[in-house]
């Protein structure tokens, strides 16, 4: 099922707050999960070791072995192993597909993931949920939204 929600907003998923106390956001809060596990944010934290680069960059460094982008990829994971877990909690799913750029570094994470999932969730929760990488890389979201809405005009 596709949730809506009152004004169109339902699943933002990249405004949950995982970090009550964390940087602002753009969209006014603080936290949210987009300021720590988008590529943007990986640019951002690897900006100190390698000065300005691409989250592909960093990605490439990690996959070199690099410790500072090992690293980072692991505040990834954990970030987004925070968010999965609340998301598998409060709507249970089978499957939760991470897209965008950073999903394309999935192999980078993975593990951190997976660990903060298993010791944020029900065991019953866990067990039951898969979490993939979209199949269709950074553009996954874009083309939902273009079927959806094809869907919903019945073209």
């Amino acid at each position: 099922a596709i949730l809506h929600g009152a004004k169109g907003f339902a699943g933002e998923i990249g405004h949950m707050v995982v970090e009550p106390n964390g940087r602002q956001c753009v969209c006014g809060s603080y936290g949210c999960l987009e300021q720590y596990v988008s590529g943007t944010a990986v640019a951002r934290l690897a900006q100190p070791h390698y000065g300005t680069v691409t989250s592909e960059a960093v990605a490439q460094a990690a996959r070199r072995g690099e410790a500072e982008a090992l690293d980072i990829f692991h505040r990834v994971g954990w970030y987004l192993g925070i968010a999965c877990a609340n998301m598998a909690q409060l709507f249970n799913p089978q499957c939760i597909v991470i897209g965008g750029g950073v999903g394309e570094a999935f192999d980078l994470f993975h593990e951190p993931l997976q660990r903060v999932m298993r010791e944020r969730s029900m065991l019953e929760v866990y067990e039951q949920v898969r979490v993939v990488p979209a199949a269709c890389g950074p553009v996954a979201g874009s083309l939902g939204a273009a079927y959806h809405a094809m869907r919903e005009t019945g073209q």
